[in-house]
Order: C-alpha cells, then sequence, then structure tokens
C-alpha cells in the first residue's frame, strides 16, 4: 500500500518497501502467520549479554583482562593506526578519508538463494547511506537533533577476496532449515552446530542471515565479547534488505543491520537500557574497554524503548521538554521509517571503537579482489522502481543516472551501457572514464522521452575495460516509472469536488490494491467531498504507505516565493507513543519527479486537529480542520515543473481527510523596504531620553542601499529624519540604532516609518510603518498613595505593560453603593470575556524611593470573584523591581478562593457593590528592597484565563523609620512619661526574653507575662491606664540578663 519516490542516488532503497507491502501481504494475508513473521522484538543484544553474564559470572573479569592488552596494543600502535581510504578508493566518497570495511554475508535458511545477490548489494548500500549521513529522510528530523547529526567515516564493501585468497562475491550461502531464537541464535555460527563458521573476525565484518522463531529482528556482538571467533552480526531475513518478496512492511528500509552494526562498534541503546529509571548511559564503558573522553553523551535521557512510527517531538518521563527523546536514533527500536540518524557523539565512539579494538578490519583490504578480476558493479539507477510497484511519477526530459562501482583489481577506463525501454530496441551508449578500484561514480545515461502513461526501463553493462565481466549479478537494474501528463499552471486549487477520483492529472500509489486514499463525501472543510484515507481497524496493513501524488505544477519564472497550504483532520485513539500511531508525509520534487524529498513529517499528537482521542472511527466536524502550510521555494529548480505527494503511514489508529489544496506564488516589487521592527527600551527609570533603533528589510528584488528612516514619539511628535545606507540582498535585514530621543514621563508609542528606497518610490507602503510602545516612569519620594481618583490613567508616574496591545488595566467608576467624596474609582482588569491564553497585563507604579528608613510596607485594597464551578481561574501577583524591571521579585500571588473577596457566578461581569467586596491586604517590602535607602518599583501583574474582573484601588507604599535610642539600645520603653499605655519593644526580635513584671515602688508586682524560649513578642503594648501616678519598675527577665527601667504615670 505504499510507494517511496526517491529518485536520487542516496535514497533508492525507501523505493523499495512498497513492493515489499505488495508481496508480503500478498504471501501472507490469505492465511495465519507463521511464526517467523510475527516481529516481537527489534534487537536481543542485550538480552544475550546479560544472559551470558548470568550463566558465567566470571566473564567480566576476563573481558577485562583481554581489554586490557588490547588496549595496551591499541597505544603502542598509535592512535591513528586505522587504515583510510585517501585515495578515493571507497564508496558514498565523502570526506576523502574513509575506513573500508570488508563484508561477508552468510546466508543460512532453507532456501538461501531466497535472499539474493542483489538483495545483499541493496543492504550493504543501505549500511553506507546510514553511516554516511546521507539519507534523505534526515530532512525531517527536528532541528534541535539535526544540529547534532553526525557523519561516520566508516564504509562497507563486500569481500573480493576470500580467505585462501581466491576471488569471491563476499556472499556465502547454506540450505539449512533450522529457526534460530534468541537463545540458540549462535549455532548460526558454527558449522558443527548446522550454522556456518565465521571468516577471519579481523579481517572480515561477519554477517548471517537466517530464520528466526521467536520474532527477533538482531543481535550482535560487542567488542568484548566472547567467544573472539564468533564476533559479528546475526539478521532476521525478514528485515534484511529490502526485497519485496520477504521483508516486513515496519522493517524495509534494511536498518536492522544499521542498527546491529552500531553494537558491533559498541554503541549501546540510546535509552541505557534502565528499565525506566532515567539513570542508565548509553555512553558507558565496559572495564577494560575505554574510549577516548571526548566522545562525551550528547543524547538525552530516555526512559524505555520506542516503537512503532512517531514524528515530531516526543517526551517521556526521563525528559519532558522537547526537543524531547530523540526517537529518530538508529539505536531505538522505532520502525525503520521513522530512523535516520547516529549523533556525532556516536559517530566519534564508533570511529573511536573501530580504531582501538578492530583496526585490523580497516587494513585488511579484502574488498579487493585479486589480480585480473574485472567487475563493474550497476549499484543503483534512477528514475523509478522496482517491478511490480505503482511507478514512480516523472516528467519527459528527466535524467536517466546510474551509480557505478568499481570492483575490479585494477582502474575500470570504460565500459558499455545497454539500455531497453519497453522490452524495445537496446541503445547502447559507450562511457570512457578513469574510476580506480573500490571507487564509485553517477553518470548520466540520456534523458527520457516516452509517451504519457506507465515504462519500464532496463540498464546493463557489459565490456568493462572491454573485456567479460568477472561477476554479472551486478550488472543490471529494471525499473518502471510514469510519464506524468500535462502541468497544471499555479495558482491551483484541488479541492475533490469532482466525481472521478484521483482527478486533473492526480495519481495513486497503493501497491496492495487495499485501503487507500479515496474521494469522501464523509466531511470537507468546503464544498461537498475531501480526500480521506481510512486507517481505523486496518491493523492487517499496519506499517504500509500509501501516496496521493499531485500533477506537475508550474510556477511562474518570476516567482519569488510559491508556497502549498492544505486542510488536515484526524483524531488519535491513543496517545501513548507508537501506539496506533499513523503519520503523514510530503515530499516535494523540484524537478518534475526526478528529486524527491521530505519536507513535512507528521505523526501523533501533532498530526491531530481535534485535542484528545477517540475510541470511534474519526469523521471531522466543519470546526475540527487545521490548516497547514509549506514554503516550497527552496526546493524549486529553474525551467521544471514540482511533484508534492501526500504519504500516509499507516498505524492502524484513525482516518485522515485532505481539502483544499492550495499551490500558490507570490513575484516580488522591485522597491520595497520594510520596517520590520522597532525597538525602543519598554522601561525608562531615570530621565527622559530613549535609546532606540529600528529593523529595516527588503523585501524588494532589487539590492536595497539606501532609504530614509522617519521617526517620531506619538502621533502627536515631531518627526524626524534618519538617511541610512548599505547593501541589502533580498530577504535581509539590517538592524540601525536611531540617534536619541527626548520624551517625557508617561506612556508613549514610538512611531516609525521608511521611505524612499534606492531613492524610489516604495511599491509598497502597507508594510512601510511599525512601532513599538514605551514608559518613562517618573520619581516619588515615599510615601505614595494613589486612589485612582483623577481622571488621567494610568496616573502620573505610572505605567501599564500590555503586550499583546488588547485588554488591560484601565480606570473604572465605583458602584454607587460605594461611592464617598474622596474615593469614586478604582484600577480593574476586566478579565470577564477575554481569554488570551495566560497572557500577563501589568499594573507599575513610578520609581519610589526612600532615605534613612528602617522598614517598607504596601497597603492595597483588592476586589475579586470566586465561581466554584470555574476549573482554571485568574491570578495577580504584585512583583518587585530594583532596577526599572530587569528582574523582578514576587512578593505575593493569589488566585481562585485565595485572591476572591466574594463568591458568586461568572455568568456576568463582577463589579464590587458592597464594602465587603474589597479586602485590605498588606505586604512587608523590608527584606525585598534595599536596605536603609534606594528606590524600588511595584507591578499589580495580572495572568488572566477570562474569568472576571480584578480590582485594586488605594494603594500606599509606606515608609517607617525607628527611634535612634531603639536602636541603640536594643530595647526602647514609650512614651515615657505615659497617661495610658506603654510601648515595649525591641529592635530584633527578643529571642530570649523569657518574662515581663511591672511592680511599683514597693515590689508588688501589678503585671506579669512569661513567654516560652523563642515566642516573645518583638512590640508589646501594656495597657497602665488605671495605674495611680507614680514611678514603676519595668523588668525585662531574659535567660542571660535582667534589665529594669523606671516608667512614669502621669
Amino acid at each position: 500500500m505504499h510507494l517511496l519516490l526517491i529518485t536520487t542516488m542516496p535514497s533508492y532503497k525507501q523505493v523499495l518497501c512498497g513492493l515489499a507491502l505488495l508481496l508480503y501481504s500478498a504471501a501472507f494475508a490469505q492465511s495465519s502467520e507463521s511464526a517467523d513473521t510475527i516481529i516481537r522484538r527489534r534487537c536481543a543484544t542485550m538480552e544475550v549479554l546479560n544472559k551470558m553474564i548470568t550463566q558465567n559470572p566470571s566473564l567480566p573479569q576476563q573481558w577485562q583482562r583481554e581489554g586490557e592488552i588490547k588496549y595496551q596494543q591499541y597505544l603502542q600502535r598509535g592512535s591513528t593506526a586505522v587504515a583510510a581510504r585517501t585515495t578515493g578508493s571507497a564508496p558514498y566518497r565523502v570526506s576523502g578519508n574513509e575506513i573500508v570495511i570488508p563484508v561477508v554475508v552468510h546466508i543460512v535458511l532453507a532456501n538461501p538463494n531466497t535472499v539474493t545477490d542483489r538483495d545483499v548489494q541493496e543492504q550493504i548500500e543501505i549500511l553506507n547511506i546510514d553511516f554516511a549521513g546521507l539519507n534523505k529522510d534526515s530532512a525531517v528530523i527536528s532541528p534541535e537533533f539535526k544540529a547534532r547529526f553526525g557523519h561516520t567515516r566508516i564504509r562497507f564493501a563486500l569481500a573480493r577476496t576470500d580467505a585462501s585468497g581466491n576471488f569471491t562475491t563476499g556472499i556465502d550461502r547454506k540450505i539449512s532449515s533450522t529457526s534460530y531464537t534468541q537463545n540458540t541464535y549462535d549455532r548460526v555460527k558454527r558449522l558443527t552446530t548446522g550454522g556456518v563458521d565465521a571468516w577471519d573476525v579481523n579481517r572480515y565484518y561477519n554477517i548471517w542471515v537466517t530464520q528466526f522463531s521467536d520474532g527477533i529482528l538482531g543481535v550482535s556482538t560487542f567488542p568484548y565479547m566472547t567467544p573472539a571467533a564468533e564476533q559479528g552480526t546475526v539478521v532476521n531475513y525478514r528485515s534484511f534488505g529490502t526485497n519485496p518478496a520477504y521483508v516486513n512492511p515496519q522493517f524495509c528500509l534494511g536498518r536492522t543491520l544499521v542498527h546491529e552494526t552500531g553494537h558491533f562498534f559498541y554503541l549501546y541503546h540510546i535509552w541505557g537500557d534502565d528499565n525506566g529509571a532515567c539513570t542508565g548511559s548509553d555512553f558507558t564503558t565496559t572495564t577494560g574497554y575505554p574510549l577516548p573522553s571526548s566522545c562525551t553523551d550528547d543524547t538525552p535521557g530516555q526512559g524505555n524503548s520506542s516503537s512503532g512510527f512517531l514524528g515530531g517531538y516526543i517526551t517521556d518521563n526521563c525528559t519532558s521538554i522537547n526537543p524531547g527523546i530523540n526517537y529518530q536514533n538508529y539505536m531505538d527500536y522505532t520502525n525503520d521509517v521513522s530512523y535516520g540518524m547516529f549523533t556525532q557523539s556516536q559517530v566519534c565512539r564508533m570511529e573511536a571503537a573501530l580504531n582501538t579494538y578492530r583496526s585490523t578490519l580497516a587494513s585488511s583490504a579484502v574488498d579487493f579482489p585479486p589480480s585480473g578480476i574485472t567487475d563493474l558493479c550497476l549499484a543503483a539507477l534512477t528514475p523509478g522502481n522496482r517491478q511490480g510497484v505503482v511507478t514512480q511519477a516523472v516528467c519527459n526530459g528527466t535524467a536517466v543516472k546510474a551509480l557505478i562501482r568499481n570492483q575490479s583489481s585494477t582502474t575500470l577506463t570504460s565500459a558499455t551501457f545497454n539500455l531497453q525501454y519497453d522490452n524495445g530496441a537496446i541503445t547502447t551508449i559507450p562511457w570512457t572514464g578513469n574510476l580506480e578500484a573500490g571507487a564509485d561514480v553517477t553518470i548520466t545515461l540520456g534523458t527520457i522521452s516516452i509517451a504519457t502513461g506507465s515504462h519500464t526501463l532496463k540498464v546493463y553493462t557489459t565490456a568493462p575495460n572491454g573485456t567479460t565481466d568477472s561477476y554479472i549479478a551486478n550488472d543490471t537494474l529494471t525499473r518502471q516509472f510514469y510519464i506524468t501528463g500535462d502541468a497544471v499552471t499555479a495558482p491551483y486549487t484541488e479541492s475533490f469536488e469532482t466525481t472521478t477520483f484521483p482527478s486533473n492529472g492526480w495519481q495513486l500509489s497503493n501497491p496492495d490494491n487495499s485501503t487507500t486514499w479515496q474521494r469522501s463525501s464523509l466531511a470537507a472543510y468546503a464544498g461537498a467531498a475531501s480526500a480521506r484515507i481510512g486507517n481505523y481497524s486496518q491493523s492487517s496493513t499496519a506499517g504500509q504507505w500509501d501516496d496521493l501524488i499531485s500533477p506537475p505544477i508550474r510556477f511562474s519564472a518570476d516567482a519569488d516565493s510559491v508556497k502549498m497550504s492544505f486542510r488536515v483532520a484526524y483524531r488519535a485513539i491513543s496517545n501513548t507513543p507508537g501506539s496506533y500511531f499513523d503519520g503523514l508525509e510530503i515530499w516535494v520534487s523540484g524537478g518534475c519527479g526526478s528529486d524527491f524529498r521530505p519536507v513535512y513529517r507528521k505523526a501523533s499528537p501533532d498530526i491531530s486537529s481535534v485535542n484528545g482521542i477517540t475510541s470511534g472511527s474519526f469523521t471531522p466536524t466543519a470546526s475540527q480542520w487545521r490548516l497547514d502550510s509549506i514554503d516550497l521555494t527552496p526546493y524549486r529548480r529553474a525551467g521544471e515543473n514540482m511533484i508534492v505527494l501526500f504519504r500516509n503511514i499507516n498505524g492502524a489508529g484513525n482516518n485522515i481527510y485532505l481539502d483544499d489544496i492550495r499551490f500558490t506564488q507570490t513575484a516580488l516589487w522591485s522597491s520595497d523596504a520594510q520596517i520590520a521592527a522597532v525597538s525602543a527600551k519598554t522601561f525608562t527609570c531615570s530621565g527622559t531620553t530613549l535609546q532606540a533603533g529600528v529593523a529595516i528589510r527588503n523585501n524588494g528584488h532589487d539590492a536595497l542601499r539606501s532609504a530614509s528612516i522617519h521617526y517620531k514619539v506619538d502621533t502627536t511628535g515631531t518627526e524626524q529624519v534618519f538617511n541610512w545606507t548599505g547593501n541589502l540582498a533580498t530577504g535581509d535585514t539590517a538592524l540601525v540604532t536611531l540617534p536619541d530621543i527626548t520624551s517625557s514621563i508617561g506612556q508613549h508609542s514610538l512611531i516609525a516609518r521608511v521611505s524612499n528606497p534606492n531613492g524610489q518610490t516604495d511599491q509598497n507602503p502597507g508594510n512601510d510603518t511599525a512601532r513599538a510602545p514605551f514608559i518613562i516612569f517618573g520619581t516619588v519620594n515615599a510615601p505614595l498613595t494613589e486612589g485612582f481618583e483623577t481622571n488621567t490613567f494610568p496616573p502620573t508616574g505610572w505605567g501599564v505593560n500590555n503586550p499583546d496591545n488588547n485588554t488591560t488595566w484601565t480606570r473604572s467608576r465605583k458602584a454607587t453603593t460605594l461611592l464617598q467624596t474622596n474615593d469614586i474609582a478604582a484600577a480593574v482588569m476586566p478579565n470577564f470575556g477575554y481569554n488570551p491564553g495566560n497572557v500577563t497585563d501589568e499594573l507599575i507604579s513610578p520609581v519610589v524611593r526612600y532615605n534613612n528608613v528602617d522598614s517598607v510596607f504596601l497597603l492595597f485594597d483588592v476586589a475579586a470573584l470566586y465561581s466554584a464551578i470555574t476549573a482554571v481561574s485568574d491570578t495577580l501577583q504584585v512583583l518587585v523591581t530594583t532596577d526599572c524591571g530587569t528582574s523582578y521579585q514576587t512578593v505575593y500571588s493569589k488566585t481562585g478562593v485565595f485572591l476572591a473577596t466574594q463568591t458568586g457566578s461568572n455568568a456576568t461581569a463582577f463589579l464590587p457593590e458592597t464594602s465587603g467586596g474589597y479586602r485590605r491586604d498588606s505586604i512587608n517590602l523590608t527584606d525585598i528592597v534595599p536596605a536603609g535607602s534606594g528606590s524600588f518599583q511595584v507591578s499589580f501583574r495580572n495572568i488572566s484565563s477570562g474569568r472576571n474582573n480584578i480590582y485594586i484601588d488605594n494603594i500606599n507604599i509606606k515608609t517607617k523609620t525607628l527611634p535612634a535610642a531603639l536602636k541603640e539600645k536594643g530595647y526602647l520603653l514609650y512614651p515615657n512619661p505615659t497617661r495610658s499605655t506603654v510601648v515595649i519593644q525591641h529592635y530584633l526580635a527578643p529571642a530570649t526574653l523569657k518574662g515581663i513584671y511591672i511592680t511599683d515602688m514597693a515590689g508588688r508586682i501589678l503585671y506579669r507575662e512569661s513567654y516560652t524560649t523563642g515566642q516573645a513578642p518583638a512590640y508589646k503594648v501594656v495597657d497602665m491606664t488605671s495605674y495611680a501616678s507614680g514611678i514603676y519598675l519595668v523588668r525585662l527577665i531574659y535567660t542571660d540578663n535582667v534589665i529594669t527601667e523606671k516608667i512614669i504615670k502621669q
């Protein structure tokens, strides 16, 4: 049910999955699945390792001893001993210093010819492409992980010289009907137990391909594992290569071998195999087998293995914020299609492991044949796919390209290519060149010119260097393709309204002839129909792909940007990553089918257009569609049309709908300058001078070299002009610092516009102007009182910060029942009916200055409503800043019932009407603001959830200065003399005060108060009203002291 239209050499592997699905489904759909078709676990390497240690606990000590010897040998060799192919004799040459590992593949099956020579060759191609980091599906890896994307120098080549020095194909076959398990897999490595002995593990990377009956896909060996003679990898043939006759559709990209080869070069599973504890590391080493410290861990924490098809950001209990876990990593357990990368440190680790513990593989050179061998390998061919797959759509004029590799013992200088379309006449094309042994090159064999419709192209090579080819099983490739009809011209819309489907030159790719895209009248964003694919309950076709392919799109040659938008509707049936996760991918070819690349991949939850999950088959309502868009400009090729395909990846989840697919184009004005942004310091607390700047952007065709920038404060200000010169290419932006601007205390807006680009009239004046708000705060001496009684709001010296330029703090007249002569208004944040989603709005005080004070207090009235049926409430915070808003400290935060002064319904806007509607709150700021002298501001911050209004009023910022005698002595009794009460005050909390006694001069106790340690108050008032006039003694009893003072009662 799928076809992957990839036509450039590094991605040919994915094309084969389409046929895999067709034949795999056909083979097993009509009968119960045999044991070897059910996949239960991707990898058993760690299970095998742990079992070995359990059965032989002394193994780690043995490995340590062996490792220490190997490490000393490495140190003696020197760290640069690994042989690199600097001559270019390596496949997929990139850096020029590739390291080539010879490979031998042992196929042990009842019919070992099931896995053909071409299957093996294509699997090795995949291994090279993924290790080189040339896989095109890496384009949809999230940018955070793409920044860690690694390219290894390690390459692989089938052996051409056997252990006896004779020519070999690097492929070894044995007939065996044995099915293996993770407990018996090692028997396939020994002739004595019915398998095949490894070739010299110091010279060959041994790979065994066989059958598993317990659903295991692969097992490999770490460098330290024993026995040494059995080092290598075992792969289930159901996931080896891309042959559609036997591969499992979910593992049909040949990436099981990529995963297991990572183990072979000392990589561990990315989640650390710690069963979700978040403590395991995939960069650990075994005692005795160290690696360089430079290969530091660059993979995120992960709880357990991933599975299924994943896309976008996925988080778990170990990494709970984006970008989440690195499920795209080859060392996770996802389906092949979700794989896509090694990290840079994983590359470092593999190359270090090769250099330290497997260096003999790199220097064995048995991938070169003995002398006298002439072998030209046709490694890949584009365009087209294998026979039996709904064919790739391309246009006439598409180049036929062949990737050839010289597997001869000498330089390849000539060959003949034979091209045959539709079993017709054969066209021969001679080639000459200079291709050294082991190297590859892509050559062009003309272009396609043939009638619209389906066709077959067969290409085979003959006469390499004018002689007979020593090995002909790698000489021929056959591809099918479809020549498209006429192009449609943008702007172009497809809404699937015609009853014919697909229509207007669109195509379907449905190789298994099962569920696929269809026109549906069940739902539509606009009109009566949409395109729908029914993934719901389609578990029998899980993992399969279906493509909906556009006709060629013709864009105008003078279009500067081209875009595609579309409507998509989907609702998941599970929120467990990988469980019933369907996917939608979009692939684009700017070369009319010759160069498809992925530009969009979404799986649950990102693909969902509806929150939450459902258990039923999804049919969207009119409001359950999402608009997505893609900038296609980067993928255009001059003079060629574009083809876009929409790929469904079935996870047996739910139905995907598409509608209203639009292709648009835009041509730029030749002269178009824009003020992209105005930058002004939001808050100024000292003086009235503003520092500001603008970002000027060139949106025109022509380079922007000069412009006039006009700026002023508020609409009533005097406009100033700054003449800018520079050199901006199309799309570039320059930051321009403006001369200092003098303004006044209060709320303002800096307005800037641009004119005269290159001395010409701006052809698009609609984007010439931008503005930015700013506040210049006043400074007042404490105390500060504000009751919002004047009509001016915010009051003089105050400011309102309204980031979204929407509903914010304002002045409100109080209810008639609360009106007083000097109290008629309050500040209000009208949250009722306003639901921006946790947007903050701030009412900020002037700068409050104070000198030589001992304490600072904030008091204010607040009114808010609480409704018990409201799930989410608005929040009021009070924050203090001493640096003009650069940093804040929260001193008050209340929401819901803790903020409320009244209860009631949120059905109407709240207006307090009784005296109980307001509450007086107070905050001691003494320990928040600078001690003694300083300045600060207070911000009343509203965080709106759209519930109801919050009021504040009668703000009072006051200070208090203590008597000098109190600070000097540590305590003070006052007033003295007194007519009524006496205050006993301590400067600091009297932690050791045990009691207070007042006696007359005759020693009679008139007042006594006792305290437990640490509980005495710092401020105590004693009522002496009833005492007779005279002199009294006040005794303060501490644990270590007694103080006696006289007090006069008048």
